[in-house]
């Protein structure tokens, strides 16, 4: 599994399992139920092992390698992948890391891109849908009962994120940023389109196609899974030098989470009423937007080099050599 669809598979089997569970648990004991896996993780994480890179970092050479051969396996000779691990810590570690060199080309350039999936990710509205899923299956009147609807949403959305590993590599980061921009905008406009028909004519005009939300849920969070799920975070870690990646990736994940806890709060406001069609028909006007800008900006990066993605902003300007994109 690659490092970019592995988060999304995590994150999507622990909402299962909070949706699971809430099916027959009261809140006060679905929040106790949900702490123990954390609680779990965190009391482990003394024993997780450095990475070798931030053992090289501290002069720490015989842990970095040991640490290297740790993740490998024994029978695998690391000697190569060592020695241009060190050379690439050595040749960053004497860099000029001055925020002024955020004017550069190479630096501002892929950080506006990683802004923009970043921003295009928060406007699927995806946090909002989750939240309230079986509240808009409720509202919408939908062929399955609002909780159980819920649950066969989030099992969808699991399966899809297994899905994304195998296409990853293959298929590149842009056409897949572009597929899901295109299928989130469709799927919510059409459920926008579903609730505008049920406030105005009522629940007997949309009796035939009583299924139609669990559906536009279902293929929205799988559109939502292919690209804005994990593409953004790949994008992060490859597109930015490794002297600026730290400070940006803190910069963007705080901001990102923010924008999401807004959605959040939107949607709350929305949860009472069926105009919440409205807010749909916004995001997806909004992701039909976000599917012409990464068209038009995002750069392909799969199978290249940090310095071959480099030179895709600033062709003729004096590039920094970042070693090798890991595989």
């Amino acid at each position: 599994m690659s490092a970019g669809s592995s988060f999304s598979v995590l994150y999507a089997l622990g909402v299962v399992y909070s949706y699971v569970l809430g099916m027959w648990l009261p809140w006060q004991q679905l929040a106790v139920a949900c702490l123990g896996p954390s609680v779990a993780c965190t009391s482990l994480l003394p024993f997780f092992p450095e990475s070798p890179t931030f053992h090289l970092l501290k002069n720490r050479t015989d842990k970095a390698k040991a640490a290297l051969q740790r993740f490998r396996g024994r029978d695998v000779d690391i000697e190569e992948e060592f020695g241009k691990l060190q050379q690439f810590v050595q040749s960053n570690a004497t860099q000029n890391r001055s925020w002024s060199l955020i004017t550069q080309a190479t630096v501002y350039k892929p950080l506006l891109i990683v802004g923009l999936a970043f921003v295009a990710r928060t406007f699927t509205g995806i946090t909002g849908i989750e939240s309230h899923s079986s509240l808009f299956l409720k509202a919408a009147k939908g062929a399955l009962p609002d909780q159980l609807g819920a649950t066969v949403f989030v099992l969808c959305s699991t399966v899809s994120c297994f899905f994304v590993k195998f296409i990853m590599d293959s298929v590149g980061r842009r056409p897949l940023l572009i597929a899901s921009a295109s299928g989130v905008s469709l799927c919510l406009g059409s459920l926008a389109l579903y609730l505008y028909i049920l406030e105005k004519t009522g629940e007997q005009a949309v009796k035939m196609v009583s299924w139609l939300p669990l559906l536009c849920l279902t293929v929205y969070v799988m559109a939502y899974n292919i690209g804005h799920a994990c593409v953004p975070d790949v994008l992060l870690g490859e597109m930015l030098p490794p002297w600026f990646k730290e400070k940006a990736g803190a910069i963007t994940v705080l901001s990102s989470n923010t924008m999401h806890l807004l959605m959040v709060i939107l949607f709350s406001q929305q949860e009472d009423s069926l105009q919440s069609y409205g807010l749909f028909l916004a995001l997806a006007a909004l992701n039909v937007a976000a599917a012409i800008l990464i068209a038009m900006f995002v750069k392909e990066t799969k199978g290249k080099t940090l310095q071959e993605i480099s030179e895709l902003f600033e062709e003729k300007s004096k590039l920094i050599e970042y070693g090798s994109i890991e595989r």
